[in-house]
């Protein structure tokens, strides 16, 4: 009795909430050092432990976190978490170690960061300290999520926000970020603290410039099939001619002179390790001429051409300073390794296909294989992923989706196959932000960090700490969207997904009502109240935009399209102030998205020669997809019906000869079914065209300009009831002209192709 008495005791006394708990300083402590104790401090007073204090070496009461050093070999960011009697010894390794062992503390303590403006801290009133033996260290050894909030925050003066998001970076443990934000970041590990020289992809021309060097050498550049050389000066569609000597001289002397600036204008702790040297984009090859197609039969593909020239340049740099790295990147699609192997100080990223590929579901078995071969063949292997993209091109219209599911299963893969580094591309779009962005940056964050964690523990966390009492219907409206993701039959691109399937309008009613239940839990909390309006915006955007669909089952349900309109624009206005951009910036923003919901309720009349032919749909410069590289643009034009008029001016007079600048499409995705009409200009004056017989569906669109202009048709589909599929039959007019020499010689206009409306009007007859 009197052992189970003492043990007894001795249970008790282990178990007593802390009353006082000291946070020791070792000796002379470096800046992460001091970081530890203060956001331990931070985060430990918000949780209600009483009695804390900072205190040094010296003078210590127990219990007590001890803060600790080790010293450093290679890229090590590890951390120790050691009981030590009452006390808790955190080592890690120098500079970073220490300060992610006292994350890590936290985590345990149920303390998480989950976005740049939230955290979670639980009541540690009755915590006590726990008894650990551990040792750890992140998955991956580089770390990235390219999502545009400094980019946001740096361009509309957002002083406080940028601050917040440099903290959470930090505090999540993001080691690397684009260069031109170095100097903003916290922490750089050593596999992503690279140069600000250049930009840090898609670069071959910071280093050979055209304007340099092109008129006297145009052997310097690449030459297409026709045998023609040619320099973009804006980074795309041309490359250098990597078999060229006198290029990898010219590209190596200038990364040399970078080394040396940046050497003479920093402090050695913040000289950059790595140099980005990648070819340019939008290029679907690199260089015809005869010895780069000599080095590419030699290697079996283009990534050999380009292994070869950058380890040739790193050879050069390496003669003066060695211990500098050269990160490349893999052409986009190659698949076949090539015969040669980097050298240990270059580093390939093998980036993602996003143009034929999609971020919605795990990478295929075909697509793993792939990354395997390449894992297994090169030294550091670092992977360049892509996501659901906000940029407008690639999220137009916003679409209810996420891809949470595909990225929990892609990087616990990576992490259990070799996969060193994780850079991953996923833009917001800061005026219709894509649904659940912030979740999947905090689940991926926790993941390379510890991919052993339980991710859909991860997402209760972040549902509970972000959206507040509305955490269960947004989980209601989250599941929804992961089960429609994983159901879709067909591929949804990263850059071109269309109409999901489960996008339907008793889906968007569905979950319009759980929205307005989370609503309203959330009313009495402003942060999560404003958190679950962000959420709402895709989903009301496609109740509108696809009204023709869903306008009777609302309004059966007593909710007509002018009060989730209105709904969208008061939202999606409120989140936007959120941020905190300077006034005059904001409103600058406020102005786009204002054009931005102009696809909604533009007002298009009926031209005069379709007046009373029911059912007719109008189409113009609103319903314009932004569509990459194109500079197809609404503009004014006195003499377009609708005010402003879509121009394309792209490639200027080189493609203008080409004869399917004549061509207008309507195609469909669903159909894979394209109709072209060819047209012959008279004049520089607008026309009406007819293309007859158009079956549109939900994701439908008509084309001009060699696909640069893209009208969005999908608004006009309607329900076949009955089985009725000629209720989407209709017969396309639309209005368009040409200008510019390229069609008139002689004409002092612009070359551009111009369409100004685009008319549906229906086969069968309409009441």
């Amino acid at each position: 009795m009197e052992m189970k008495n003492l043990l007894l005791l001795f249970l008790l006394s282990a178990f007593v909430p802390l009353s006082a708990l000291d946070i020791v300083l070792p000796e002379n402590p470096h800046k992460y050092e001091k970081m530890a104790a203060d956001e331990l401090f931070e985060a430990f007073s918000k949780c209600g432990i009483p009695d804390l204090r900072i205190t040094d070496y010296q003078s210590v009461n127990s219990p007590a976190i001890r803060l600790t050093s080790s010293k450093k070999e290679g890229n090590d960011e590890s951390w120790q978490l050691k009981s030590s009697g009452k006390d808790l010894v955190i080592t890690g390794a120098s500079p970073i170690g220490t300060l992610y062992g006292a994350y890590a503390l936290l985590r345990k303590a149920g303390v998480y960061f989950i976005a740049w403006d939230a955290a979670v801290y639980p009541d540690l009133s009755k915590w006590e300290l726990p008894q650990l033996d551990e040792r750890s260290a992140p998955a991956f050894s580089g770390r990235q999520i390219f999502n545009r909030y400094p980019n946001i925050f740096r361009d509309n003066r957002a002083k406080e926000s940028d601050k917040k998001f440099w903290l959470y970076s930090l505090r999540n443990g993001f080691n690397g970020t684009t260069p031109v934000f170095n100097h903003k970041a916290l922490y750089l590990g050593d596999e992503m603290r690279w140069t600000t020289r250049v930009h840090f992809c898609h670069n071959y021309y910071e280093y050979l410039r055209p304007d340099e060097y092109f008129a006297d050498h145009p052997e310097y550049f690449s030459m297409n099939k026709a045998g023609k050389r040619d320099a973009n000066p804006h980074r795309r569609g041309t490359q250098l001619c990597l078999s060229n000597p006198d290029v990898v001289r010219i590209v190596a002397d200038k990364m040399k002179e970078f080394i040396r600036l940046d050497r003479e204008n920093l402090p050695q702790d913040q000289w950059p390790l790595i140099y980005n040297l990648t070819p340019n984009d939008a290029a679907n090859e690199i260089c015809f001429c005869p010895p780069c197609k000599a080095v590419v039969a030699e290697e079996g593909c283009e990534t050999g051409l380009l292994i070869r020239f950058t380890n040739a340049v790193a050879r050069q740099v390496h003669e003066v300073y060695p211990g500098i790295r050269i990160l490349t990147r893999a052409a986009m699609g190659s698949e076949k390794l090539p015969v040669t192997k980097p050298l240990p100080e270059v580093t390939v990223y093998y980036a993602d296909d996003f143009t034929n590929a999609s971020c919605f579901v795990p990478q295929t078995a075909e697509r793993r294989e792939n990354i395997l071969r390449w894992v297994k063949a090169f030294d550091r292997p670092v992977i360049w992923d892509y996501w659901n993209m906000g940029l407008g091109a690639y999220f137009t219209p916003p679409r209810p989706e996420v891809v949470l599911d595909a990225m929990i299963d892609d990087v616990k893969w990576m992490a259990a196959n070799g996969v060193v580094s994780l850079f991953t591309e996923a833009e917001r779009d800061f005026l219709i932000p894509q649904n659940f962005l912030d979740l999947e940056f905090f689940v991926l964050a926790q993941l390379m960090i510890d991919p052993e964690q339980d991710a859909e523990k991860l997402i209760d966390i972040f549902l509970a700490g972000y959206y507040g009492k509305a955490a269960e219907p947004v989980k209601k409206y989250l599941s929804a969207l992961r089960k429609g993701v994983k159901e879709h039959k067909g591929v949804q691109l990263c850059c071109a997904a269309l109409r999901w399937d489960y996008l339907t309008a008793q889906f968007m009613l569905e979950n319009y009502l759980v929205m307005q239940e989370a609503l309203k839990l959330a009313a009495d909390d402003p942060a999560s109240l404003l958190r679950v309006k962000a959420e709402c915006l895709p989903l009301f955007w496609s109740i509108v935009y696809y009204r023709r669909d869903t306008e009777t089952l609302f309004a059966q349900n007593g909710i007509t399209m002018a009060e989730v309109l209105d709904q969208l624009k008061e939202y999606s206005g409120q989140v936007l102030a959120n941020f905190g951009f300077e006034s005059r910036k904001l409103a600058a923003q406020q102005k786009k998205l204002s054009e931005k919901l102009m696809q909604l309720d533009a007002n298009l009349a009926i031209p005069e020669k379709f007046a009373g032919i029911a059912g007719c749909r109008v189409f113009a410069w609103p319903h314009q997809k932004r569509v990459a590289h194109s500079k197809a643009r609404p503009v004014e034009d006195k003499d377009a019906l609708a005010g402003k008029s879509v121009m394309s001016n792209f490639h200027k007079s080189r493609k203008f000869s080409d004869r399917r600048t004549r061509s207008f499409t309507f195609y469909d995705y669903e159909q894979k079914r394209s109709i072209a009409l060819n047209v012959d200009p008279v004049d520089e004056e607008y026309h009406w065209y007819t293309i007859k017989k158009v079956r549109v569906s939900k994701n439908s669109i008509f084309t001009a300009h060699l696909w640069m202009t893209q009208i969005d048709l999908s608004q006009a589909w309607e329900f076949p009831h009955a089985g009725r599929e000629e209720v989407n039959d209709y017969d396309l007019h639309f209005r368009a002209k040409f200008t510019g020499p390229s069609f008139f010689p002689g004409s002092a206009k612009e070359d551009a192709v111009w369409v100004d409306l685009v008319v549906l009007v229906p086969e069968m007859k309409r009441d």
